[in-house]
């Protein structure tokens, strides 16, 4: 069977959903939209197992205008309403502590002078006052430390997924259940050919496909250098620590975070990249080599108990860690990949800025050009370096 639509996006996570919503409302609902989604359960979606965490503390600008739009819509949720009910993120403004020794000293001064030149002002800490700011911390290796007071924390990012997922369904967007096998061009339009049988005819293509985004560009004929890679995250109750800290980032790597009365621990990212379907947590990695650095850290960690842990896939962009959006080189398929673990604080930013290229040939509220493909093609990398 041949269905038809305006629009296709493959991947039905945070980021299609939001495409197709900003979609939706830019084309005053004259578009019709259909996201295909492999996993409808979101078992093994990345949007699901995010840390869901948002910040401003980026080294390039348009990291932090992007995550701006998240927070007005965590702070205002109205603009999701549905059937009169705003839905409720939990929005927790705690913010992030960037830990730095000598090495990453300039580094986040740098990032510091961005961040201000952008209107977000954290708070720099240095040398010996770090131990009176932060003493529940062992900070002898430590030369700096930059705090988001406000405006960065972590939410409920299901409850984004949820919904945004019905407010795209609300303004019309249809999702089907089931994966793309191929992509097939005919002039300027095309066939999206699906795992269960049958096809989508449609003019434009969307590639929001996360993880697997590769490997649907290589479908349209497009390189991309994405690929997924497993973070593992590990659940622990630690009496001793304090429910009001901010979300850690140590200069090894790894982070922390208070979720309720236990704390999530984030192991740094692997060498390697992984499978598709590899979504076993290290928990080798825990007991080896994250807990004795943890403690270190933080002696509140020195008593835990670990109950449990996930892993989940970051779409890393292996060129320079930032996004790729915009249009792919191909006729009419597009792209919003390669968020590398920033995706879900992302993801309205990027909808709302992509759907406005596609509906109206451009950006009228975030500048996403240098986000494009063709810094890729240029070999011109805008690199970000805060990547956690």
């Amino acid at each position: 069977m041949i269905r038809a639509a305006d629009i296709v996006i493959v991947g039905g996570g945070v980021m299609g959903c939001s495409l197709a919503w900003h979609l939706a409302i830019q084309s005053r609902g004259s578009a019709s939209i259909i996201i295909v989604e492999r996993d409808s359960s979101y078992r093994f979606a990345s949007s699901a197992l995010s840390l869901s965490s948002i910040r401003q503390q980026f080294t390039t600008p348009v990291n932090i205008e992007m995550s701006r739009y998240t927070l007005e819509i965590l702070r205002d949720p109205s603009p999701l309403m549905i059937e009169g009910q705003a839905p409720d993120f939990q929005f927790v403004e705690r913010g992030y502590l960037f830990l730095g020794r000598g090495d990453e000293k300039a580094g986040i001064e740098h990032a510091y002078q961005v961040q201000r030149g952008c209107g977000f002002d954290p708070e720099l800490t240095k040398g010996p006052a770090l131990a009176g700011r932060y003493p529940w911390l062992h900070t002898e290796d430590l030369a700096i430390a930059s705090h988001g007071r406000e405006g960065e924390g972590w939410f409920d990012g299901y409850s984004l997924l949820r919904s945004l997922r019905a407010a795209a369904r609300g303004k019309g967007a249809e999702l089907v259940d089931d994966n793309v096998v191929a992509l097939r061009r005919d002039g300027a339009n095309w066939s999206v050919e699906l795992g269960k049988g049958g096809a989508i005819a449609c003019s434009h293509v969307v590639n929001a496909a996360g993880p697997w985004a590769a490997e649907i560009a290589d479908m349209a004929g497009c390189i991309l250098p994405v690929r997924g890679q497993k973070r593992s995250v590990f659940v622990v109750d630690a009496p001793d620590a304090d429910s009001d800290w901010p979300l850690v980032i140590d200069p090894e790597g790894f982070y922390f975070r208070p979720e309720g009365r236990t704390f999530l621990i984030g192991a740094p990212a692997p060498a390697d990249f992984c499978s598709a379907d590899d979504f076993e947590p290290d928990y080798p990695v825990f007991d080896e080599w994250l807990w004795p650095r943890l403690a270190a850290r933080a002696p509140a960690f020195e008593r835990l108990k670990l109950l449990g842990a996930w892993a989940g896939h970051y779409e890393m962009n292996i060129f320079d860690s930032n996004a790729v959006v915009g249009p792919s080189g191909v006729q009419n398929f597009w792209l919003i990949n390669g968020f590398s673990g920033h995706g879900l604080q992302h993801a309205l930013a990027a909808g709302r800025g992509l759907a406005e290229l596609m509906i109206d040939g451009q950006y009228r509220s975030i500048d996403l050009y240098p986000l494009s493909l063709d810094r890729l093609q240029q070999i011109f990398a805008s690199p970000e370096a805060h990547i956690i």
